[in-house]
């Protein structure tokens, strides 16, 4: 098992993502990460086998590490933001290089589909916390929560902390917004959003 960690491997991960730039993640050689990152071809071997195994090792790090939401004790009268979901906008900006790299024109295509798919299930079990039936609105409803989020990470990740006017707890209120009115359209019956013929109990 070869080391993933530690400052030369972090270096070798931002050489790359680097390139990236300029240059299609399947396009870019271990001759050029490894003058990018000012090491030997050779070291660059004794962290990862191949291209591949660098692409793939830092994907699934990043999906590893990333947390949209945690299962908490839920209040469906208390509609405040989340603190997983402040916690994720912040993860997303002290990320935000590696993100614009996998997920722009550069990166790879099926990273954001692995992106997608870890926070739509994690949608859901918010979701289920809250006592929304698995119906027919309920892709919908996921649909939606998953673009807002996202729209909004990638708007201020492409601005940058220094040039972001809002900080991660107030995106996570701006992404609200809709869960807000959503859940008081509930409650008011404007919006069956629990289905045709199904209500909170």
């Amino acid at each position: 098992m070869k080391k993933k960690t530690g400052e030369i491997c972090e270096q070798i991960r931002n050489a790359y993502v680097s390139l990236m730039e300029n240059k299609s993640y399947d396009k870019i050689r271990v001759r050029e990460i490894a003058e990018a990152a000012h090491i030997q071809r050779s070291t660059f071997y004794q962290y990862y086998d191949n291209l591949n195994d660098l692409i793939t090792s830092l994907e699934e790090d990043l999906l590893r590490d990333m947390v949209f939401y945690r299962d908490v004790e839920f209040d469906i009268r208390k509609i405040e933001p989340l603190d997983s979901i402040r916690d994720w906008f912040d993860w997303c900006m002290k990320k935000r290089r590696y993100l614009m790299a996998l997920m722009g024109e550069n990166g790879d295509p099926y990273f954001e589909e692995k992106f997608k798919s870890r926070i739509c299930a994690d949608i859901n079990r918010m979701m289920d916390s809250e006592g929304m039936p698995r119906d027919e609105l309920r892709p919908f409803c996921v649909e939606l929560t998953y673009s807002i989020h996202v729209s909004l990470m990638k708007f201020a990740v492409r601005l940058g902390e220094e040039r972001c006017p809002f900080r991660a707890d107030e995106l996570a209120g701006l992404s609200n917004y809709w869960r807000e009115c959503a859940l008081k359209a509930e409650q008011e019956k404007k919006f069956p959003l629990s289905g045709k013929n199904k209500k909170y109990e």
